[in-house]
């Protein structure tokens, strides 16, 4: 999928990652996992692909693009309901970013 490159870094960022949100914490409950190499843990299948200039579109857009490939699990986890999953990942997040926002707030004053 082409997506803005800003989205897509956030898309595949790790775990206490300053691009890490809710979205990326869905898209690894769902996508395939695959060991890099016997030494190192497990990697989702969550890849930018290519990385697209805004230059090669006509009429040019203000932002760069990445394609991202995302390969999905064959089975979804037991026991978990993606409704109910996707609510409390909203909720841990929105928590977080109010946090953040007042953060920047105070700084400012």
């Amino acid at each position: 999928m082409l997506v803005q490159r800003e989205f897509a870094r956030r898309l595949v960022g790790a775990p206490g990652h300053g691009e890490h949100n809710h979205l990326a914490t869905n898209v690894r409950l769902v996508a395939v996992t695959v060991p890099l190499a016997v030494a190192t843990p497990p990697r989702l299948e969550v890849l930018i692909v290519a990385d697209v200039r805004k230059a090669d579109f006509v009429p040019m857009p203000v932002v760069d693009s990445s394609l991202v490939e995302i390969r999905m699990k064959e089975v979804r986890p037991p026991g978990i309901s993606l409704d109910e999953w996707f609510e409390f990942t909203h909720v841990c997040f929105g928590k977080h970013q109010l946090q953040q926002r007042k953060k920047k707030k105070k700084r400012r004053a």
